[in-house]
């Protein structure tokens, strides 16, 4: 997502159908081969002749000078776009790292045989800086815990431990700070009960072990309490507020999940409106082995970003646990956003007046961008180049308030911020 002006990097290319899978022929064999051409926003080529073999190929190229980027690719016969990135003199001392923390293999109710074909899709077909896989609760968690301690390379691919449980027909995720952390004795049925015991089980000593959060929250089913009702900060910390099974922001918003409530204590506007602060993420819940590039279930997956000095497990692990994360659906969009330069996850006192500062670069050239105040949108913004600047001085009302960014782009993709929380004495 981000670069350092005049530093190689590398573009990796896939060949995908509509499904985001590579490219397949009659017999299920990956056949696709290419020479292809990357080039620069202003049509510089930056790398030629690279080969792609069996529908992927990868490149190490570098640019001149500072600012958003979307390389172009062809060879010939097929056209792409990479995913958003910007290019910095000196990179920020959080980058964005990109993660798929919720799927599931045949080991549970999912596809694939084992969790190497998992991890192994995440990071060398879909790309991803951090996976975790998080089958349900009654799978083989010796074989988990070897595959995320296998799998993890600091400063290329962040493993977490996690899996998913349920309180009765309320889903909630675990992670784990650590790649040796004991299984859940079981899983409990109330999910005031869940929060307490997890609490007492993992958070007790002198650092967090564990973070949970719900996700497709919105279902018209279970405890009228969950998720937001009983929400304990010692344990919960983040929301899933998108995934293959739709959105949970607000009542009737694009992309519903099947079957949605229609009891507005069910969404994520609502939660906020308690005063609750918790993190943003998205994820794909994949059933298929394909962390990262699926549209298994009713929509495409979803992604988390991690605002994090370094690509290591603590790093990643702490931006989670300190809300510093944003969701997306498919699309790589990318989101700066900061309030007086306090970024996503903040919890600050501010004066009468704040300055506002939105950057995004979307996989389209069309998107919208939304700035809501405690869930009101105050400030709309169009572009059709693909990159759009914001700067705002924001009069901030007295008492505690809420901030965060809505991207909509024209293929449907979105983007949503961690709010920052502010206080004006």
């Amino acid at each position: 997502a981000q670069v350092n002006v005049g530093e190689p990097f590398t573009v990796r290319i896939n060949v995908e159908d509509e499904y985001y899978n590579l490219v397949h022929d009659a017999k299920d064999r990956i056949t696709y081969s290419s020479m292809a051409t990357i080039r620069d926003e202003d049509g510089t080529i930056l790398a030629e002749d690279v080969p792609i073999r069996d529908g992927q190929g990868q490149a190490t190229v570098q640019v001149s000078t500072a600012g958003p980027r979307r390389l172009r690719i062809d060879d010939g016969l097929l056209e792409g776009r990479a995913t958003p990135c910007k290019a910095f003199e000196e990179l920020p001392e959080r980058r964005i790292y990109w993660g798929d923390i919720h799927g599931h293999t045949g080991i549970s109710d999912g596809l694939g045989d084992d969790c190497d074909e998992y991890f192994g899709f995440g990071r060398d077909v879909a790309g991803l800086d951090v996976c975790a896989l998080t089958d349900h609760g009654y799978f083989d968690w010796p074989q988990t815990k070897d595959a995320v301690q296998r799998y993890y390379e600091p400063g290329r691919y962040v493993t977490i431990l996690g899996l998913e449980a349920g309180a009765g027909q309320d889903h909630v995720n675990y992670y784990y700070r650590r790649d040796d952390t004991d299984h859940v004795d079981g899983w409990y049925q109330d999910y005031e009960v869940l929060q307490q015991e997890l609490y007492r089980k993992y958070n007790t000593g002198d650092e967090p072990e564990a973070a949970i959060g719900p996700h497709h929250f919105a279902y018209n089913r279970g405890d009228d309490r969950y998720p937001f009702g009983v929400w304990d900060p010692r344990i919960s910390r983040f929301a899933e507020v998108y995934s293959s099974h739709g959105t949970s922001e607000f009542l009737d918003n694009p992309r519903p999940l099947r079957g949605p409530s229609p009891d507005e204590r069910k969404y994520l506007q609502w939660g906020l409106e308690q005063g609750i602060r918790l993190g943003v993420i998205g994820a794909s819940d994949c059933h298929a082995s394909k962390p990262g590039r699926t549209i298994w279930g009713h929509y495409p997956g979803g992604l988390a970003a991690f605002l994090a000095p370094e690509l290591s497990r603590e790093a990643i692990w702490n931006a989670l646990w300190n809300r510093h994360t944003y969701a997306t659906s498919m699309d790589r969009i990318y989101l700066e956003f900061t309030l007086d330069g306090h970024g996503m996850g903040e919890d600050i006192e501010t004066g009468e007046e704040a300055a506002i500062r939105i950057e995004v670069i979307g996989q389209t050239d069309s998107l919208t961008v939304h700035l809501l105040r405690d869930n009101e949108t105050i400030l709309t913004r169009d572009t059709d180049i693909g990159h759009l600047v914001i700067e705002h001085a924001e009069s901030i009302p007295s008492g505690e308030h809420f901030y965060y960014v809505r991207v909509e782009q024209d293929n449907g993709e979105r983007a949503w911020s961690t709010p920052i929380w502010v206080h004006r004495a």
